[in-house]
């Protein structure tokens, strides 16, 4: 699960040009030589927040601990998790409160 998480942030975070990890991403197919991201990454950033939406959206019920309701989910990268709940709150299930506070609507 991890290994998603970490896949998952590093697809939706600036990755350093020329690194090692860029090359990596770009050896899997997730981004072009050109640093476009690829049909594969936006169904790879789909289907993790697919997976993990309902699961979001019923421990931030529960607590407005954004940290508690990420261990709730069963994640444990926060930068992830935020990534998924602004991606979530721009699909209008989630508000954004504060930086890094998140309620369901």
């Amino acid at each position: 699960m991890e290994e998603n998480e970490n896949l998952f942030e590093r697809l939706s975070m600036m990755f350093k040009i020329g690194g090692e990890e860029t090359k990596e991403l770009i050896n899997a197919g997730y981004i072009t030589p050109d640093l476009f991201t690829t049909k594969k990454t936006e169904d790879f950033k789909r289907t993790f927040i697919e997976t993990y939406k309902d699961k979001t959206l019923h421990a931030l019920r529960e607590t407005s601990d954004t940290r508690e309701a990420m261990k709730r989910v069963g994640l444990t990268r926060f930068i992830a998790f935020l990534v998924m709940c602004d991606e979530l709150a721009y699909e209008g299930y989630l508000e954004k409160t504060e930086e890094g506070k998140y309620k369901v609507k």
